[in-house]
């Protein structure tokens, strides 16, 4: 792996994101960035249940072209892919490979494991960290990313969402301090090339000052 690393989140700013910064350095993505047309990530990480049950085969698919890690037991259903345990505390794992912290997202997954790779520079992009204050805010890149993922909370009432999402914000605050933390602890540096991101934890950069 080299120096530089691109963490791609699905934020709805991704859409505008040029395909070749994308492949311009090794990546990571999760989820549903299957759904950005002509790209595949170095890495690819799955470790919510509802999203893997509603979309099966496309992330066989992917696991036949790259390396993907899937949260046990549900890889047992992804053939080629690779285990990997997830506690429910926001906690910094240095052996990812064993257990993550689960940190309110996929992003401090990714992060954990970007933590314990050769990377000394970590980008963000399409980390646009607006989807907690409203149950209505656009929050993927893909009009079609949620589409048949069947989450329970997505059956409450508002105001029992944005108590879920504001407790959601909370975890991801505590989570992104620590990567901050830990980065630099281990000597390597995270720059958010998310333009318009709500996240302030993060330095924050252009991209195409890295293009």
């Amino acid at each position: 792996m080299t120096d530089e690393l691109i963490i791609v989140c699905n934020g709805p700013s991704l859409a505008e994101v040029d395909l070749s910064f994308l492949k311009s350095r090794p990546s990571f993505g999760a989820n549903g960035i299957f759904y950005f047309d002509g790209f595949t990530p170095s890495v690819y990480f799955c470790f919510d249940q509802a999203f893997l049950i509603a979309n099966q085969e496309p992330i066989r698919d992917v696991a036949t072209r790259t390396a993907a890690y899937i949260r046990r037991p549900w890889n047992e259903g992804i053939p080629g892919s690779r285990p990997v345990c997830r506690v429910p505390e926001t906690l910094w794992s240095h052996a990812p490979l064993d257990w993550t912290g689960s940190g309110g997202s996929i992003t401090f997954t990714m992060l954990q494991f970007a933590g314990a790779s050769d990377a000394k520079k970590v980008f963000l992009v399409g980390f646009d960290y607006d989807y907690f204050d409203s149950p209505s805010t656009p929050d993927h890149f893909h009009p079609d990313y949620m589409k048949g993922v069947n989450h329970p909370f997505y059956k409450e009432t508002e105001t029992r969402q944005l108590k879920y999402w504001k407790r959601m914000k909370e975890l991801c605050n505590q989570g992104n301090k620590m990567v901050v933390e830990n980065f630099k602890r281990l000597g390597k540096e995270i720059i958010n090339l998310t333009p318009g991101s709500q996240c302030d934890i993060f330095v924050k950069g252009d991209i195409e000052d890295y293009a």
